[in-house]
């Protein structure tokens, strides 16, 4: 608890000036909060009958048992409900490693201001079969209709939409669900944007970390490190590493990488390298000049193509894109020509939804309602699973599709490189100097990114009149 607090502590003085306010959310409520006059850190406590009264209940479950209220119930109850004044939420574990703040300002500034849900890469279950290897598969079954998705969800990101999106669900149906496939599932089925940032690989349920994972990728959010004491030796050995080190990346030449006569192996050695210098780095950059990065790394993919001997090349410069900059999840639509019976029992489900919340103050009727919706979304399920076995999938994506329509750019590509790229460097946390022509771009145009409400340009960025919050659940 002590380390929780401290980084905690820690983290919320350096985000203050960004109004990011952190909370620890704390499950005993026997546990005496102590008085603090310096810690700036919000310790919460809510009652578990608050919970029940509002239906926010078994979000957690061990081996397919559900905990009826954790500490993940009264976060959501507070920020989706009692506390909206938050434009950005976080809820992390406490057995997740952020190496530092940087790690963790880095990832917020980059997505929070364009993304419903941030969470770690998703696996989906178009057809809501149940038998497959996931055995959680089956609490979806009756709650949500097909496609699900799932994920470990040890640190995940809300927007105020998403966070109203889950109180509403929770409304209409008296109860939450599991969260490793709740969060996932309601946001894709609402059409929310949808984020998994390449440094949350590193969330798995059971393994085992060293220091030198760490030091490879400083970047990443890392769990399960449930050896809390390590959290600070790993964070003080970091910064005392990073006061020792040129934090200068050697930009291999990448204008011509594709055009040379090297063999594929040097030249996927090369990139090899040049990821693990930039995973090292890339906290110390600004989102607008990742943004950059990604399309600068996709051009340069782009040109790859054009050598048939240095296609295996291309999928390692797409994960060094995606490492720069991660787009939105794409919105699956499987099923294109749905049934009558499909469309019907759509249009009955958001009509129950509407009975619920107009009748709220007769309990016998929402609950006759609440399990219609219950049977209605069984029934949608089992005529989805009818409609899927005619349907083919093709999972796979083409990251050079988000090329479409800046071809020109590329086209001139190999001009600005030489100014943009292979001279970024930068030593210890000195800024990037971005020629102005480029500074004044839009990046939506670059990045082809969908998002909710605004656009984002290189001299605009979005708010939100509202706080944002960090809370550790504990």
């Amino acid at each position: 608890m002590n380390e929780t607090l401290e980084f905690a502590d820690r983290l919320a003085r350096a985000v203050q000036q960004d109004n990011i306010d952190v909370f620890v959310m704390v499950d005993d409520n026997s546990f005496k909060i102590p008085l603090s006059e310096t810690s700036i850190v919000k310790l919460l406590q809510i009652p578990n009958k608050q919970c029940v009264i509002h239906g926010y209940q078994h979000i957690m479950y061990v081996y397919s048992k559900p905990i009826q209220i954790s500490s993940w119930d009264k976060s959501l109850l507070y920020f989706s409900k009692l506390n909206i004044n938050y434009s950005f939420v976080w809820l992390l574990e406490n057995d997740l490693f952020i190496p530092s703040v940087g790690a963790f300002r880095a990832i917020h500034e980059l997505y929070s201001n364009t993304s419903d849900l941030i969470v770690k890469r998703v696996d989906p279950n178009f057809d809501g079969n149940q038998e497959v290897s996931w055995p959680h598969w089956k609490l979806a079954y009756g709650k949500l209709p097909p496609p699900w998705f799932k994920s470990m969800t040890n640190a995940v990101g809300f927007s105020r939409r998403f966070l109203k999106t889950v109180d509403n669900y929770i409304r209409w149906r008296g109860i939450a669900t599991f969260h490793e496939y709740f969060f996932q599932t309601l946001a894709f089925n609402e059409n929310m944007t949808v984020v998994s940032p390449t440094e949350f690989d590193t969330l798995v349920w059971r393994r085992s970390y060293s220091w030198q994972d760490i030091e490879r990728n400083p970047s990443n959010w890392w769990h399960p490190v449930k050896n809390l004491s390590l959290h600070d030796i790993w964070r003080n050995r970091l910064l005392k590493e990073a006061h020792g080190i040129n934090n200068t990346i050697h930009w291999p030449q990448l204008k011509s990488l594709c055009s040379k006569q090297d063999n594929t192996t040097s030249v996927q050695t090369r990139l090899q390298k040049l990821i693990v210098d930039f995973n090292q780095h890339k906290i110390h950059l600004t989102s607008q000049q990742r943004r950059s990065l990604r399309q600068h790394f996709l051009c340069l993919a782009q040109q790859c193509q054009a050598n048939k001997d240095l296609i295996s090349a291309i999928s390692i410069i797409e994960n060094l894109a995606d490492s720069a900059y991660k787009l939105p999840e794409p919105m699956w639509t499987i099923i294109f020509n749905k049934s009558s019976l499909h469309l019907q029992l759509k249009e009955e489900l958001v009509q129950n939804k509407e009975y619920v919340f107009r009748t709220t103050n007769y309990a016998p009727v929402v609950k006759w309602f609440r399990e219609l919706a219950t049977n209605l979304t069984i029934l949608l399920t089992n005529e989805i699973q009818r409609e899927m076995k005619q349907v083919k999938i093709d999972a796979r994506t083409n990251k050079l599709d988000v090329l479409n329509g800046s071809l020109q750019w590329c086209a001139e590509w190999s001009s600005k490189m030489d100014a943009q790229v292979l001279r970024f460097s930068w030593i210890c946390c000195a800024q990037i100097q971005l020629q102005k022509e480029d500074v004044q771009r839009k990046f939506t145009t670059i990045v082809n990114i969908p998002h909710r409400e605004y656009q984002v340009s290189s001299n605009q960025s979005p708010s939100l009149n509202a706080r944002q919050a960090i809370s550790v659940v504990v």
